[in-house]
């Protein structure tokens, strides 16, 4: 795991940094105008629903299937091959889109969403869309080169500062909702003409298509995999993604907006399991085509436990602090209704941290079927929960609605690779961890107020984390975790031993 180490705690750390820009931002920007970040939200949320059905499975056998077209020195034009697909499925969407707006609108309108919020931005949510296929697929395809870190920090920091960027122009009356429009498009055009550039680099940009390596067999087998990876991708759209539409469609773009800010800082306790995901998923399909159990059962083992103990620590740090992360914002009583939020996706994505790489392992397999019908069954409910729940609890409602989704999808396929590859990959030292974080977050939280917030934090988080690390380390729960730390402390070894010259 020497390589996935590596490039997941360089994503990592890059995805923090980012983090620390979002909690700057949800802190002190974006509640400035909640309004207008909805408003944005709004627009990222419609059209990432958009693009499984917009794709074609263009980016779905990206990583796959790479394995088939590479040689020692060439390619064969597999991105090329890949934009070429991607071309006919958006001019395929687009037209049949043009033709059905209408009636898709009334259709809307009759459900209780807001048709305006639809109807007045069809065009930037199909460029939007376009846009971030092509980024997907581009994130997707260098993952094959074992690089994640560079294309993760472009798009990751890139959003990260360009959002908040775009709400205090906003704020500060030098732009109005359309040009915020136009702008996060070319913020969207920007990071993906980075990350052509960055794969030329990488020697990855092979544009010219070489249609006789193009055989029926493996056309048909790229196809039938693209079919049931389109399913899949509408799926985890209606599972995990519908919440971000329905809240402000079925409210308004204020209450938008302080969902999405509840949501960011959540799903942030989900960042090493991205980070591991990202660089796992090419090994985990070469070990399948290999039919390497051995290779999978150890990734399997050692990142389930890796993540698990990642996500309740964050999950401590984050509601231990909560309150007076609010706090520093000037708008700390909009702010703190979105508390049950965080706290219900945190838990939901502990959840789904502790199940490891599971959907890698499933979907790179002969069994990659078995996700669209898990997904396909949580998604109608997902979705009907969130209709029923959102009028009634409003972000809450979304939230839990959300949670129950991740929550169920998780086990399912947990269970599934139990029964049906005899993976399991929870042991005894999953209780151990989770003794010492629930230890540990009660000790810090007896801390009495300090009267200042910023001290509060540094209180809280320094005791929490030395009271769970100390025990992690001294009984090695995780080794993964010890090896990093001395991995860590080499420099300083080497430096003390004259090893520095």
């Amino acid at each position: 795991m020497g390589i996935i180490k590596r490039q997941s705690i360089k994503r990592s750390i890059v995805s923090y940094v980012g983090t620390l820009i979002g909690v700057v931002s949800t802190i002190f920007i974006y509640p400035l105008d909640k309004e207008i970040y909805g408003f944005m939200q709004f627009l990222i949320g419609a059209a990432t629903f958009l693009w499984p059905f917009a794709s074609l499975g263009a980016t779905v056998p990206a990583i796959r299937f790479f394995r088939n077209f590479r040689s020692d020195d060439d390619n064969h034009g597999f991105l090329g091959f890949l934009l070429l697909w991607l071309a006919i499925g958006l001019l395929i969407f687009g037209t049949v889109g043009y033709y059905f707006k209408e009636p898709l609108f009334d259709l809307l309108a009759a459900l209780n969403f807001n048709r305006a919020y639809f109807a007045d931005n069809t065009l930037t949510i199909f460029l939007l869309c376009s846009l971030i296929i092509l980024i997907q697929l581009m994130l997707s395809y260098t993952s094959n080169f074992n690089r994640i870190v560079i294309p993760n920090a472009l798009f990751n920091l890139g959003i990260k500062l360009g959002i908040p960027i775009l709400v205090l122009l906003y704020y500060w009356g030098l732009v109005g909702s359309e040009a915020v429009k136009w702008l996060l498009l070319a913020l969207y055009l920007a990071i993906f003409l980075g990350l052509i550039i960055y794969l030329s680099l990488l020697g990855g940009l092979n544009w010219r298509i070489n249609f006789r390596f193009l055989n029926r067999p493996l056309l048909k087998e790229m196809l039938n995999y693209a079919m049931y990876g389109v399913l899949g991708s509408i799926g985890t759209v209606f599972a995990f993604s519908i919440d971000t539409i329905m809240v402000p469609t079925l409210t308004n773009y204020d209450e938008g907006g302080l969902y999405s800010i509840a949501l960011f800082i959540g799903n942030a306790i989900a960042i090493p399991l991205a980070a591991i995901n990202g660089i796992a998923a090419p090994i985990i399909s070469n070990a399948w085509g290999q039919n390497d159990r051995t290779e999978i059962v150890k990734i399997y083992n050692r990142s389930s436990i890796l993540l698990f103990t990642a996500g309740l620590f964050l999950l401590a740090l984050v509601w231990l602090n909560l309150g007076d992360v609010f706090h520093l914002s000037s708008k700390y009583d909009e702010l703190i209704a979105g508390q049950y939020v965080v706290l219900i996706i945190g838990l939901a994505r502990v959840i789904d941290m502790t199940t490891g790489v599971n959907g890698s392992i499933i979907g790179y397999s002969t069994y990659y079927r078995f996700n669209l019908i898990a997904l396909l069954v949580l998604s109608f409910g997902n979705v009907f929960m969130n209709y029923y729940l959102i009028p009634i609890y409003g972000i809450t409602g979304a939230a839990i609605a959300t949670a129950i989704s991740i929550a169920f999808f998780n086990i399912i396929k947990y269970v599934f690779i139990w029964i049906v590859f005899k993976m399991q990959p929870i042991r005894l030292n999953f209780l151990w961890v989770m003794l010492l974080a629930a230890l540990a977050y009660l000790l810090a939280s007896l801390i009495p107020s300090t009267g200042f917030s910023l001290l509060n934090i540094i209180l809280k988080s320094g005791l929490c984390a030395l009271l769970f690390a100390a025990p992690l380390l001294y009984f090695k729960i995780v080794p993964d975790i010890n090896e990093f730390v001395v991995d860590l402390l080499k420099p300083l070894k080497q430096l003390r031993n004259g090893g520095w010259k």
